[in-house]
Order: structure tokens, then C-alpha cells, then sequence
């Protein structure tokens, strides 16, 4: 009887080892993974946010710009006149919604437009001080932090004769 002396090959113990050890790294890579890709969905949902703050922003200006007329000094409500043309922007704090709401008396007096323009919003404050007009828009991000931006808007703005 002739006996091997050189066999090659592997114990059962040195694959269950090898076994063990892919498992564990292909878990951390899963692992490594599905946490990356959170962090990239939370990064997206708060740039998301932060251009409906911007979009909110320009929009109020632009409708200051375009000569509407604000009737009250300080508010978290806005509303805007500009002859038959009225814009109102409304913060719901219960829902945290900006709705704005234009509406033109001129030629149908029922001619009403609502938009809700974001469901983020914390908080929002409207102050006029000499011809200007200062926007504070606080924002809620992915992770219940809170993202405040503020903007002045340099304009003739008039306050309705008392």
C-alpha cells in the first residue's frame, strides 16, 4: 500500500473560517451601504428644503418688486395690494404651510388662485422699516434642525394712509 505524502487541499475547518470570514465583510459593506445611502437621501431632502426656502423668498420679493403694495408693518401674514390685485401670503403653524393666494377684483371678483408653497416651513416673519422690507423664513430640515434664512428687500414700499 502506497501512502500520499504531499496531498493539497483544504481542512474543513480552514473553510468554515474563509466562510466566516466573507460573511463578515460582505455584512459591513451592506452595512457601509445602506448607511451611505441614507446620508445621501438626508443630504437631498435638506437641499430640497433649502431651494423652497430660496423659491419662497424670491417669490415674495419678486411680487414686492412688481410694486404690490404691503398693508401691515410686522406680521407672520402678508398681503400684498396692487390696485385690483391682491397676493396674500398665509402661514398655517398647525400644518407649517406657506399658502399664498392672489386674487384680482377687477374683472371677476371671485377670480382666486391658491398655492401651497411649501409644507416645511417653521416659521416666517414679515418687517417694514423705512422703505424696506425684511423676510426671516425658518425652515424645518430632515432631522428636526431648523434652517433660517433672511432677506431685505429694498423697495418703495407704502403703508396705507390711516
Amino acid at each position: 500500500m502506497r501512502t500520499i505524502q504531499n496531498e493539497k487541499g483544504l481542512t474543513l475547518v480552514e473553510v468554515t473560517a474563509v466562510l466566516v470570514l466573507t460573511l463578515i465583510i460582505l455584512s459591513s459593506l451592506i452595512y457601509l451601504l445602506n448607511h451611505t445611502n441614507a446620508g445621501v437621501k438626508n443630504v437631498k431632502s435638506r437641499e430640497q428644503i433649502m431651494q423652497q426656502s430660496r423659491m419662497i423668498t424670491e417669490h415674495i420679493v419678486a411680487t414686492v418688486r412688481d410694486g404690490f403694495i404691503m398693508e401691515n408693518d410686522i406680521s407672520t401674514d402678508l398681503k400684498l395690494t396692487s390696485g385690483t390685485q391682491t397676493i396674500k401670503y398665509k402661514f398655517d403653524n398647525s400644518t407649517n404651510t406657506l399658502e399664498v393666494e392672489s386674487s384680482d377684483t377687477g374683472i371677476t371678483p371671485t377670480d382666486s388662485k391658491k398655492l401651497v408653497l411649501s409644507d416645511q416651513v417653521y416659521s416666517i416673519g414679515f418687517k417694514v422699516l423705512d422703505g424696506e422690507m425684511e423676510i426671516t423664513l425658518t425652515m424645518i430640515l430632515p432631522n428636526n434642525a431648523t434652517y433660517t434664512t433672511s432677506t431685505i428687500v429694498n423697495s418703495i414700499i407704502r403703508k396705507p394712509s390711516s
